[in-house]
Parts: structure tokens; C-alpha cells; sequence
């Protein structure tokens, strides 16, 4: 399955913005965890620094206990499951009251915070563990600020829970980024599928399909539906035309040729009787010539308005070697035309309009040449069959290699040289050849002249 690029930058487009957004909610989410965490632990310190700032004062730079049941509470005895560490001293570091459990745990360093508000909170790590200290100034009788009650709870439980949130998040963003890439993808693709829809039915249309439209299920105020039904109405318009178009050409060539066969018969039967009148068969000889190229002209006008039926004309499959040289080499005479092919080559076509198209390209060698031996050499390549049509004529400009299969199409060089014709032929062959599902190139001859190459693929026949 092809990726298409515009899918692809738009599935990554959408999923860098998820992941962003992805991170963005982690993040958020983590810095909640922690503002949630610190305020529950601040609460329940600034609670404890409460009783126990009502459980004591200073006198004469003495600590007086008012309250003793207050520092006999287990968390400020033992390491309990959420202990507390209780540290009351003065400016210069000397402590006033010391709980019972800093000795089960390890010192607790002394912090001397400037102290905007009531309460100041702070982590710190002392040795292995993590910490959440409150401060709060210590005041004596005169209310004279002289040192600090601090009070610690470990928290490391709180940021082991934590990590672990970091590592599951870690371990989850590869997949997550791989899912949001995967989403991201369905989704874009299951949006852009009303237009690859769109897009592959504006392929399919053209003469031979005039009829398939575009077609899938939407809101009909979505602007998609207003697309789809904007280019149905165009392809309903297209289909009138090009069926008038058609019909109008089709009509008209089976309405000139058949007076134009009446008149070459006759006058093929005026030259008959006329044989002995020189002046007379000069004029006729004209006229008949004119006739023949106005009839070719009709009937190649006649096979380009069939574009939307040619199909049905190439299921068929004939000998391409035998045609080549019997059909083709019986117009011609050997001096003027040289072929070379080898045995049993196959392709799928209509074996008359093929015909006329390898005959188009021999006397347009011929015609530019002025009559020097044009060569037709086919032979097998792997699983294509390769045609060469070569003359050494005046060859075809770099500019005039892309418009030669143009309709009506007429060289500067031709016009200037004076070389009869209508622009028909190299288009005429390029639609026959193009309707058998083959290509057509142009080359330069050395050191003169034209190679016409047709690439057709390989009928295989047991």
C-alpha cells in the first residue's frame, strides 16, 4: 500500500501536535501531583508547628514547656510511618528543645530562612532521604524575633510514588507516540479518502468513461459534498459535449466519405477511359490525388472521434512479423523501404489501424526524405516489442518533438520546404498506438534524419 506524501506529512503533522499535547497534559498533570503533594504535607507541618508553638514560650532566653503531652506524641519519639523532627533554636544555632527521634534518625541541618510570612516550606535531601521542613519564627516575651522552630517529615513514600509515576510515563510514551502516530494516520487517511476518491474517479474520466461519477456518502452542507456535487455537474456538462463533439464528427466523416469514395471511383473510371488524352488524364490523375488525400484526412478524423469506443477494438491479438512483411512491404516497393523483423512477434490491436498508423510513419520518412529508404526494424526486449521506424530526412527540432503529435500540427521546416499535408499523421498514429497500450518516443538519426520508436508489451502464444 502506497503512502501518499501529503498524508504522511499531515499524519505527522497531527501527531506531533498530539504529542506535544500528550506532554504538555504529563507534565501538567506531574506539577499538579507535587503542588497537591507539597500543600498536604505543608498543611499537616504547619498544623503540628501550631501545637507546638501553643505548647511552650521563651523567658529570659530560656525555653518554658507549657504542654508536655505535646512533644510526647510518638511521631516526635520514634520513626514512625510519617514522623516529625522538631528543632527549636535561637539565631546563633543554640538549640532550646530537640524531639527524641532526631537521634533514631540523623542530623537535620539548621536552616535560617528569610522569612517574609508566617511559614516558610523548603525540600531538602539530608544524606539518603528526601524532606519537607517548615519554618517559623521563634519570638521571646519583648516579641523580639531570636531563632526559628523547624519542624521535617520524610517524604520519601510521597516521592517514591512520584518516580514511579515518571518511569510508568517513560516506559508508556514510546507506545503512546506510536498509537497517536497510528491514530493520527487512520484519521488523516479516513479524511482525505472523500478526496482520493474524487481524484481517482477525475482520473478515470475521459472520452472512453464518460459516465462514472463521483460518489460517497457526506453532509450535504460539508463542503466536500458542495465539491462533489460542483464536479458532477461539470463532468454532466463535459459528457453532453464531448458526445456532441462526437456524434457531430462522426456523422459528418460518414457523411463526406461516402461522396468522396463516389468521386475517386469515378474517377478512376475517367482515367480508364481517358488513358490516350494526356491533358485530360493530367487533371484527372490531380483531382484523384486530391481525393485520396481528402479521404485519408476523413478517415483519420473519422478513427480520433471514436476515443470513447476504441477499446472495443482492441481485444483482438495479430501476427505483427507477418504484417511487417507481407501488409506493410506490399505498398512499397523494396527501394524505398527496408524491413527487418524477427519471427512470431504478437500484439493486441486492431491490426487494419495499426496498418495505417506504421504506413503514416513510413511516408512521412518517405515525404521528408524526398523518397530515400526508410528502414522498419521490430524485435523482441524482454517483455516489450520494440519498433523503429528511421529515415535520414530533415529530422525534427527539440522544440517540435513534443508538438508534432499535436492535431494539425505543421513544422516550420515543412511549410518552408513546400511538403503537402494536414498535421494529422503522427497524431492519428500516436491515438492508435496509445489506445493499444502502447508508447510512443521520438529520436535524432546520425548523422541525418528521424527514429520513431513504438514500445508495445509482449503477446505471448503457446
Amino acid at each position: 500500500m502506497k503512502i501518499s506524501r501529503r498524508i504522511l506529512k499531515n499524519s505527522l503533522l497531527a501527531s506531533f501536535v498530539m504529542t506535544l499535547f500528550y506532554i504538555v497534559i504529563v507534565v501538567f498533570s506531574l506539577n499538579v501531583f507535587i503542588y497537591f503533594l507539597n500543600d498536604t504535607l505543608d498543611s499537616r507541618l504547619k498544623h503540628e508547628i501550631e501545637k507546638v508553638e501553643n505548647s511552650f514560650y521563651i523567658s529570659n532566653d530560656s525555653l518554658v514547656i507549657t504542654n508536655n503531652s505535646e512533644f510526647q506524641e510518638s511521631d516526635f519519639l520514634y520513626l514512625t510511618e510519617s514522623p516529625f523532627f522538631l528543632q527549636i533554636y535561637n539565631l546563633s544555632g543554640r538549640v532550646y528543645l530537640q524531639s527524641r527521634n532526631i537521634a533514631l534518625f540523623h542530623k537535620i541541618e539548621q536552616g535560617k530562612p528569610n522569612i517574609n510570612n508566617s511559614y516558610f516550606f523548603t525540600d531538602e535531601t539530608s544524606i539518603d532521604n528526601r524532606l519537607r521542613i517548615a519554618y517559623k519564627k521563634l519570638y521571646n516575651e519583648k516579641n523580639e524575633h531570636i531563632g526559628f522552630i523547624q519542624i521535617a517529615t520524610i517524604k520519601d513514600r510521597f516521592e517514591e510514588v512520584l518516580d514511579n509515576i515518571i518511569i510508568v510515563n517513560s516506559v508508556v510514551f514510546i507506545p503512546a507516540v506510536i498509537i497517536i502516530f497510528i491514530a493520527s494516520y487512520w484519521i488523516t487517511r479516513k479524511s482525505f479518502a472523500p478526496i482520493k476518491n474524487i481524484i481517482s474517479v477525475a482520473e478515470n474520466i475521459s472520452a472512453k468513461n464518460l459516465s462514472e461519477r463521483i460518489l460517497f456518502e457526506s453532509d450535504p452542507e460539508d463542503d466536500l459534498t458542495k465539491l462533489k456535487n460542483t464536479l458532477n455537474n461539470l463532468f454532466d456538462r463535459l459528457e453532453n459535449q464531448i458526445k456532441q463533439i462526437s456524434e457531430f464528427t462522426d456523422n459528418a466523416s460518414h457523411q463526406l466519405m461516402s461522396p468522396l469514395t463516389a468521386l475517386n471511383t469515378e474517377l478512376e473510371y475517367q482515367l480508364s477511359i481517358h488513358h490516350n488524352m494526356d491533358e485530360t488524364r493530367d487533371s484527372f490523375v490531380e483531382l484523384k490525388e486530391i481525393t485520396e488525400q481528402m479521404i485519408h484526412v476523413v478517415r483519420s478524423l473519422l478513427i480520433l472521434s471514436r476515443d470513447h469506443s476504441m477499446s472495443a477494438y482492441n481485444s483482438s491479438v495479430f501476427n505483427l512479423s507477418q504484417l511487417l512483411n507481407k501488409g506493410l512491404a506490399d505498398f512499397y516497393i523494396e527501394k524505398v523501404l527496408e524491413v527487418d523483423t524477427e519471427n512470431n512477434l504478437y500484439v493486441r490491436g486492431n491490426e487494419d489501424y495499426f496498418l495505417m498508423a506504421i504506413r503514416n510513419l513510413v511516408e512521412n520518412g518517405l515525404k521528408y526524405s524526398n523518397y530515400q529508404v526508410v528502414r522498419v526494424v521490430a524485435n523482441r526486449n524482454k517483455d516489450n516489442i520494440i519498433i523503429k521506424c528511421i529515415d535520414s530526412g530533415i529530422g525534427i527540432t527539440e522544440v517540435e518533438k513534443n508538438k508534432v503529435f499535436e492535431r494539425f500540427f505543421r513544422s516550420k521546416s515543412a511549410e518552408q520546404l513546400g511538403i503537402k499535408g494536414y498535421g494529422l499523421g503522427l497524431s492519428l498514429v500516436k491515438f492508435i498506438v496509445s489506445s493499444m497500450n502502447g508508447k510512443i518516443e521520438i529520436q535524432d538519426n546520425s548523422p541525418n534524419g528521424t527514429i520513431i520508436i513504438l514500445n508495445f508489451p509482449v503477446i505471448e502464444m503457446e
